[in-house]
């Protein structure tokens, strides 16, 4: 896929390299560059589209996608990861073990530093671990797959395009009519409010409209794998309990498996069945157990699950020192 198909060009400048780059991945590298590094920045700018949710056929194969009888459908195994700070090398997490079945839901909870979102991009194949293996429908996972869709905190919405192009976005890179891409998306625009937003700009939504949409497009791509980066953290607390509720309802009919990082320990008991714990060490996981849904919500499993999270945090991290 090419750094900037014309579907995806808005207005744009010439880097140092004098490349043209389009400005919105201009506005989205730096912190790229920030967080992962030069040489991990070179990767990622490959997989742009991917960055914003995006799956199309030409970013990787899929071979292997209806995967391996009894396998799960993510596996890592002893994963390690580093990140530069200044001119040190410094290990964000060692030996990360655990699987994900199909279906299943993970919520990635830790402190600030912890190595949560770097985990959730080596889960995608935009990023390479120092060490480990990641195996995904019981293959090497190699690179960015179609079958794995992104949300991120403030969605990644292209800001030129209307609702329904970004929705339909994933789609119109695999060459499908406008008119087939709109009757793909239809049923999935009602069941999350927004069919009635189609022809509107980002600019014009609420910052939850905006995060339904974002939703409608990585699901608009049929994944197997969701995983989600803090979606709700920017939204007020009536606004994110709604969406939670709704992602809730879309797992239990589409089936897809998810994998949320979240700051939120109300949030990882009530979304994920599992937790990991980030912190110091290899992480602890935590069965959680309950039937999501409102009901869950205000029962006394949740309220216990919260406390179990809250006392695996105070062990993630020494009483002194860094995480």
């Amino acid at each position: 896929m090419g750094l900037s198909p014309s579907s995806l060009r808005g207005p744009g400048f010439r880097g140092r390299s004098g490349r043209a780059i389009s400005l919105p991945f201009a506005l989205w590298a730096c912190p790229l560059r920030r967080t992962f590094g030069r040489s991990s920045f070179g990767y990622t700018v490959k997989v742009y589209g991917l960055r914003m949710g995006i799956a199309t056929s030409s970013i990787h194969p899929s071979s292997g996608a209806k995967g391996v009888e009894g396998a799960p459908l993510l596996e890592v195994q002893d994963l390690t990861a580093v990140r530069k700070n200044g001119g040190r090398v410094v290990e964000v997490f060692r030996g990360l073990t655990f699987k994900v079945p199909y279906g299943g839901r993970l919520a990635v909870i830790g402190r600030s530093g912890s190595g949560k979102t770097t985990l959730l991009w080596i889960l995608s194949g935009l990023l390479r671990p120092k060490e480990g293996v990641v195996k995904f429908c019981g293959s090497p996972l190699q690179g960015p797959r179609e079958e794995i869709a992104i949300i991120f905190q403030h969605g990644g919405l292209l800001p030129w395009k209307t609702v329904m192009e970004n929705v339909t976005l994933g789609l119109s890179l695999r060459r499908m009519g406008r008119r087939e891409r709109a009757e793909a998306v239809e049923g999935l625009l009602e069941r999350l409010g927004i069919s009635h937003l189609t022809e509107r700009l980002p600019r014009q939504l609420s910052g939850g409209e905006r995060q339904r949409v974002a939703i409608a497009r990585a699901l608009a791509q049929r994944p197997k794998l969701l995983l989600l980066d803090e979606p709700f953290a920017s939204l007020d607390a009536l606004t994110r309990e709604d969406l939670q509720d709704l992602l809730v309802e879309l797992w239990l009919s589409e089936g897809m498996a998810m994998v949320l990082v979240t700051h939120s320990v109300e949030e990882a008991a009530f979304l994920g069945d599992e937790a990991l714990v980030l912190g110091s060490g290899r992480g602890e996981l935590i069965p959680l157990g309950g039937k999501p849904g409102r009901e869950y919500r205000r029962s006394p499993t949740m309220w216990h699950n919260c406390n179990r999270l809250r006392e695996a945090l105070k062990r993630s991290c020494p009483p002194k020192g860094p995480c």
